[in-house]
């Protein structure tokens, strides 16, 4: 993959074998624009099975139908993933999703990046 790949809606970036997916500013994400993301990460990652960094700071709001997507089929190809949320109101919101969908791979919220990054080098190790 390319350094930094950047889309309509994400910015992707490969960094110690993890992908790192940023959201753009001010974005409400519906089931389209949730097929669109998970399509090119799929596509970027090669049928590799990786950690994921979602930096979901700049989001305003993820509709239920793109919800239930990236916790379902979007959760395709990912080992773990990290979600970074902008606190305070984000955060309770991320953590409910947590709560509520259950996807394929275990996954964290985090309001720092370090530490999100730490996660995911955790369940990296864990695999070894």
């Amino acid at each position: 993959m390319k350094s930094s790949v950047e889309t309509t809606y994400v910015t992707f970036k490969e960094k110690d074998n993890i992908l790192l997916v940023k959201f753009k500013e001010n974005r409400v994400i519906n089931l389209i624009m949730a097929k669109e993301i998970v399509m090119e990460r799929t596509n970027l990652q090669l049928n590799r099975i990786l950690p994921v960094l979602c930096d979901a700071r700049k989001v305003k709001y993820v509709d239920k139908a793109a919800r239930d997507y990236f916790a379902n089929e979007g959760s395709l190809f990912i080992k773990a993933l990290a979600i970074l949320v902008q606190p305070p109101m984000t955060n309770i919101l991320a953590l409910h999703y947590t709560e509520i969908y259950k996807t394929g791979a275990p996954t964290k919220v985090f309001a720092k990046k370090s530490e999100a990054m730490a996660y995911l080098k955790n369940e990296m190790k864990d695999e070894q």
